[in-house]
């Protein structure tokens, strides 16, 4: 608009007595002109007084901050989109003027991208409203923030697998983990998300996401648990101060399965009873592995037909049993596919046997080592050395944490591992216990014959 001449300029807002007028219909984002008349009947007179330009800059309700290593993208939500934003970096917090600083262009709408910035440095912004008015530039008080430029981690890749325990999945984090990164698991209803996206971890519930409470097991493997039926993406993110970097998401689904009542063996074959057989099927297929339970019938190393029929006359049978652990999938085929409806582990594997027992090293000290002796040469598993003073037996929630014995990749079999910064005392007797508790369907840790358990 432009400043009122006449009486017949622009639109009559108010009569009134009074020696001040509140525009309450003024909009934010827009610029007005105000001119006051003495009035008489239908007669008005020359303009007694015309304002300045007047303007109601916008406010800035909400921002959100998403710093990388050498950019800081910034967004924010104002009250009206009808005026010019322009925004300044500054290097001191101080500088608050317009024009200060160094003027940021990549500004559109809402949002900017300030680029080329150095790693691990704060910067400070001042974003301002600005119009043209009368020939004047109008320009508002500072919406001031800051932000720090961070190292992003990287995507971090996993494997879930089902434990024996039911509804209990395990996390192997794999591709891409630093311990420099703790990363974090989110689900999600759907695959949203891209892998190797960054952003606040304030703005994964706006996707969807919802942290998932899981149990540390090591340093790269994690459980948790996933209710019957249920199922849903699985994300990682790496976490780098307060941003996120997001994996590929994992679909994972815990079925509602027909539960095995009962497992025999009669020496030479497997028999598994159903609590009921599925309805309207006259067969299922049934599929097994020894390492791990099958997705599908194309993963199974082994896998039969078995008909209704001949279930009636001796249930599920697996012929020829071997010295193995058996994962055992049933699923039933239909026009959308596989689905899996039974789901059950026959625990038949050799195990190792793991001999230890304490000796002190030297003649006069009293520090300890452990010795390990396995029936058959395999990996080791990592082991937690336990001990209790005047306490047998000594179980893996009582006494106190004396070492970890690592895992080790390559087949041993014998070790001998000293135990750090320990010091024996009379009374004192030692226990060892796997890490992972899955594991003991594999090795059994026992104390060599011939020796005790004392340490003193």
């Amino acid at each position: 608009g432009a400043p009122l001449a006449s009486a017949t300029d622009g639109e009559e807002i108010a009569r009134t007595q009074e020696r001040s007028f509140s525009d309450k219909r003024a909009e934010e984002g827009c610029v007005y002109y105000y001119a006051v008349y003495a009035v008489r009947g239908s007669n008005k007179t020359r303009v007694i007084n015309v304002t300045e330009p007047a303007v109601i800059f916008p406010k800035i309700t909400s921002h959100k901050i998403m710093p990388g290593e050498n950019r800081v993208q910034a967004q924010w939500t104002a009250s009206s989109d009808k005026m010019k934003t322009e925004v300044f970096r500054c290097d001191n917090p101080s500088q608050k003027r317009y024009g200060e600083g160094v003027p940021v262009y990549d500004v559109s709408g809402s949002e900017l991208i300030d680029s080329g910035l150095q790693v691990g440095r704060r910067y400070y912004y001042n974003l301002f409203f600005t119009c043209n008015a009368g020939g004047k530039k109008l320009i508002s008080e500072p919406y001031s923030f800051n932000a720090e430029t961070v190292k992003l981690a990287q995507p971090v890749s996993f494997t879930v697998s089902e434990t024996q325990n039911e509804g209990e999945f395990q996390i192997v984090l794999g591709e891409g983990y630093s311990p420099e990164f703790p990363v974090q698991f989110y689900s999600a209803a759907s695959a949203n998300v891209s892998p190797g996206t960054s952003m606040a971890l304030s703005a994964f519930s706006s996707l969807g996401m919802t942290p998932l409470e899981v149990n540390k097991i090591n340093d790269t493997t994690f459980r948790f648990k996933l209710a019957g039926g249920r199922s849903m993406f699985l994300y990682s993110a790496a976490i780098s101060g307060s941003i996120g970097v997001t994996s590929k998401g994992v679909y994972i689904e815990n079925f509602q399965s027909i539960k095995v009542k009962s497992q025999k063996n009669d020496g030479v074959n497997l028999f598994l009873e159903l609590d009921a057989w599925p309805d309207k099927q006259e067969t299922i297929h049934v599929a097994y592995r020894y390492d791990r339970y099958p997705t599908d019938l194309s993963d199974a190393d082994h896998k039969q037909i078995v008909s209704r029929i001949n279930y009636n006359i001796e249930n599920i049978k697996i012929k020829n049993i071997a010295q193995f652990n058996y994962y055992i999938v049933g699923f039933i085929k239909s026009p959308e596919g596989e689905k899996p409806i039974f789901k059950t582990a026959y625990m038949n594997g050799k195990k190792i046997i793991v001999n230890y027992y304490f000796t002190k090293k030297g003649f006069i000290g009293k520090t300890y080592m452990v010795h390990l002796d396995l029936s058959e040469p395999a990996e080791l598993p990592e082991i937690i050395v336990r001990y209790d003073i005047n306490t047998a037996p000594v179980y893996s929630t009582s006494g106190f944490e004396a070492c970890v014995i690592p895992a080790t990749t390559e087949k041993i079999k014998e070790a001998t591992v000293d135990i750090p910064n320990f010091q024996a005392k009379s009374g004192m007797k030692g226990k060892l216990f796997l890490s992972d508790s899955s594991l003991n369907n594999r090795y059994q840790l026992m104390l060599a014959a011939g020796h005790t358990a004392d340490m003193k």
